[in-house]
């Protein structure tokens, strides 16, 4: 297998753990990328070009798909906040963690 069709895999991979959600294996994922592009010429031969795109494109694809979960993720943050916010004028004036209420 190529140095280029071992990003391509990697791309692959990302995209499948992207879309199962498995966000600690991603930095694993970069980190072999990152070690892979050390190795390659800055000017890859034309013969990998349309690889090479597929491989960008993937990569894109995983890019949205990341930001798309970080927005949701937020926005789910925002609702929990709304929500703390809404319940403590039911609770008086009592504030802190489970724990230190007891």
């Amino acid at each position: 297998m190529t140095p280029y069709e071992r990003l391509l895999g990697l791309a692959r991979r990302e995209r499948e753990l992207v879309a199962a959600h498995a966000w600690e294996a991603l930095h694993e994922i970069e980190a072999e990328r990152a070690a892979l592009l050390e190795t390659l010429p800055p000017d890859p031969p034309r013969a990998v070009h349309a690889l090479l795109a597929e491989t960008a494109t993937l990569v894109r694809a995983s890019e949205t798909a990341l930001a798309a979960a970080v927005e949701a993720t937020r926005g789910e943050l925002g609702r929990v906040g709304h929500g703390r916010r809404a319940l403590s004028g039911y609770g008086g004036t009592r504030t802190g963690t489970f724990d230190e209420l007891g």
